[in-house]
């Protein structure tokens, strides 16, 4: 009986080491989640304008408030970084500046986190310049 009470506690104990080696702290998983852009440095974004982030299989796309966007990210241990960034080229009056200032952002991008259920992502200071809430 000891011994089966013994092999219960080690198969138990090298379960648990087991599945804590397999994960990082902070590693969450954001591939088939998508995001509404809600603030850019700590400022909202412009009514009438829909800036999208969404992780899927191939890498990240989304609405950068005129254009279509895409790229790669690669997310380690809790660091998220894009590149290889592309968008479309068209033209929108008074969302230029918006946009051009949501990809430049998402270069900075070095971190995140998800708080109260939204996704901030944060540059090398930890502060946080893109915050997104989940899309509807």
């Amino acid at each position: 009986m000891k011994t089966k009470n013994m092999l219960i506690v080690l198969t138990l104990a090298l379960t648990l080491t087991l599945a804590a080696c397999s994960t990082h702290k902070g590693d969450i998983e954001l591939k088939g989640t998508s995001w509404s852009l809600v603030e850019i440095h700590g400022q909202p974004i412009l009514e009438g304008t829909t800036p999208t982030l969404i992780f899927d299989e191939e890498g990240i796309g989304g609405n950068a408030s005129c254009n279509i966007f895409g790229g790669n990210y690669t997310l380690d241990k809790g660091k998220l970084t894009f590149d290889q960034l592309f968008n479309t080229e068209m033209y929108c009056e008074g969302a230029m500046d918006q946009e051009t200032a949501y990809i430049n952002a998402l270069q900075e991008v070095v971190g995140f986190k998800i708080e109260n259920g939204n996704l901030q992502l944060l540059d090398t200071d930890g502060q946080v310049i893109l915050a997104f809430a989940p899309q509807k």
